[in-house]
């Protein structure tokens, strides 16, 4: 959504506090949360999952080179604090060691 990293998701997670009744595609998977508000975060006027958990959950599914890029690209373009990028810099890097 932010442009952050090339990503192609075989699924697409969708966190809602709501009942969906709606038919939705198969690469769409509805995730029923009731304190969803606590972990929202917009951007551009859409709630989102905060970008630091996302990017936490990418660890194991992109390369680590791209997940380091986005970083320096989110902090560049003010989606991440420069504490937050640091800190995700060095769990990215520490993964990658072990």
């Amino acid at each position: 959504m932010l442009n952050l990293a090339f990503a192609n998701p075989p699924l697409i997670e969708v966190a809602t506090p709501r009942r969906v009744r709606k038919k939705l595609p198969p690469w769409v998977k509805i995730i029923h949360i009731g304190a969803c508000a606590a972990m929202t975060e917009y951007y551009r006027g859409i709630p989102c999952q905060p970008l630091r958990d996302a990017m936490r959950l990418c660890k194991n599914r992109i390369l680590p080179e791209r997940i380091l890029a986005a970083i320096e690209s989110a902090k560049d373009e003010g989606w991440l604090s420069s504490d937050d990028g640091e800190i995700l810099k060095n769990e990215i890097r520490e993964g990658v060691a072990q």
